[in-house]
C-alpha cells in the first residue's frame, strides 16, 4: 500500500516467538481450548536508547488503524497461572510508582541505593538473546554478543541510572529499570546511622556483575507489578491520542494478529536533555525509617 507517499509499505506485527525463549504452541493459537486466543506481553520497557542519549520524558501514540476483533488473553506461562483478558491490539501499561511502593522494606532499601549500568549499544548486545515468557527481561543462556563484537562504542556514552526516577512534579519515586538491557548493578552501602538488620540486602554495598544474578534480582523486584490486577491494557479506537509519562511507566505491545489484521500507529518521543533524577538524601532517610 502507499502510505504518506511511501510506496509499498509492508507492516508485520511482531510475534512473541521471535523474541521469547518459549512460545505458545501454534495449535493452541489456531484452535484455543477455551475459544479465546492466547497471546503474551512482547517486551516490557520504557522508550529509551540507553546509550549516548537520555530517556524521553514523554511518548505519544496515535492510533491510525486499529484492528477489530474479539478479546484475547495474555498468558504469563511462568507457573503462576496468571492470565489477563485484553482487547485485540492493546498496549499494556504498568506504573513504576506502584512497582516501587509495593516492594517489601528490604527491597525498598535496596532500590533507593541501587544503580543500573546498561550494556553498550544494549539492543545490539541482546539481538540474539531470548526473553522470559512474561516479556520481563532476558533468559540468561549466553546468547548476548561479546562487547568486542559490537559496533564501535565509547565508555563515556554507556549509561548508568538509578533504579528509582523521581517525578519532579509529584516528587514520587518510580522504579524504572529496563530489565532486558541491564548488565551490572551498583549498590551503595547503608549509611552509618541506619541500624543494620539481617533482612538488609548488600548493607555494605556491592557491584553485581553476574548477569544471571543481576536479572534474577530485577525479576524479583519487578514481577509483582505486572500482576494482572495492576496492568492497564488500553482498548484502542482509531484517532485515539495517548500521551504518557515515559519516565514513570513501563509498557508492552500485545496481541496475536491474523494476516488481514492491520495496526498502524504514529509514535513520537524525543531524547531528553537531562538525566532522570534519582532519590534525594531525604527520600533515602524516609525509606530507612530515619524520618517520617
Amino acid at each position: 500500500t502507499d502510505y504518506h507517499n511511501i510506496p509499498d509499505v509492508t507492516l508485520k506485527h511482531g510475534h512473541h516467538s521471535a523474541f521469547h525463549q518459549t512460545r505458545i504452541p501454534p495449535e493452541e493459537e489456531q484452535n484455543p481450548p477455551n475459544g479465546v486466543t492466547p497471546t503474551r506481553f512482547f517486551r516490557w520497557h520504557m522508550d529509551a536508547a540507553l546509550y549516548d542519549l537520555e530517556p524521553p520524558k514523554v511518548t505519544t501514540l496515535y492510533g491510525i488503524r486499529v484492528p477489530q476483533g474479539p478479546k484475547q488473553v495474555v498468558r504469563y506461562d511462568d507457573g503462576t497461572g496468571d492470565e489477563l483478558p485484553v482487547p485485540l491490539g492493546t498496549t499494556a501499561f504498568v506504573s513504576g510508582k506502584t512497582m516501587f511502593e509495593m516492594l517489601p522494606p528490604e527491597l525498598k532499601s535496596l532500590a533507593v541505593r541501587a544503580r543500573a549500568k546498561y550494556a553498550p549499544r544494549p539492543f545490539a548486545w541482546i539481538k540474539d538473546a531470548k526473553a522470559m515468557s512474561t516479556g520481563l527481561g532476558i533468559a540468561t543462556k549466553g546468547l548476548e554478543k561479546n562487547l568486542d563484537e559490537l559496533d564501535d562504542w565509547d565508555e563515556e556514552k554507556v549509561k548508568t541510572y538509578p533504579f528509582l526516577w523521581k517525578n519532579r512534579v509529584t516528587h514520587n519515586l518510580h522504579f524504572m529499570v529496563h530489565p532486558c538491557a541491564v548488565r551490572e548493578i551498583f549498590v551503595d552501602p547503608l549509611p552509618a546511622d541506619v541500624p543494620r538488620r539481617e533482612t538488609h540486602l548488600y548493607a555494605d554495598g556491592a557491584h553485581l556483575t553476574d548477569l544471571d544474578g543481576v536479572r534474577t534480582l530485577l525479576y524479583r523486584m519487578q514481577r509483582p507489578a505486572i500482576a494482572p490486577r495492576l496492568v492497564y491494557p488500553h482498548d484502542w479506537n482509531e484517532r485515539d491520542l495517548m500521551v504518557f509519562h515515559n519516565r514513570g511507566l513501563m509498557h508492552s505491545v500485545v496481541g496475536l494478529f491474523r494476516e488481514d489484521d492491520l495496526r498502524v500507529f504514529h509514535q513520537c518521543n524525543l531524547a531528553a536533555t537531562d538525566q532522570p533524577e534519582g532519590p534525594s538524601e531525604e527520600d533515602r532517610a524516609r525509606i530507612y525509617g530515619l524520618i517520617n
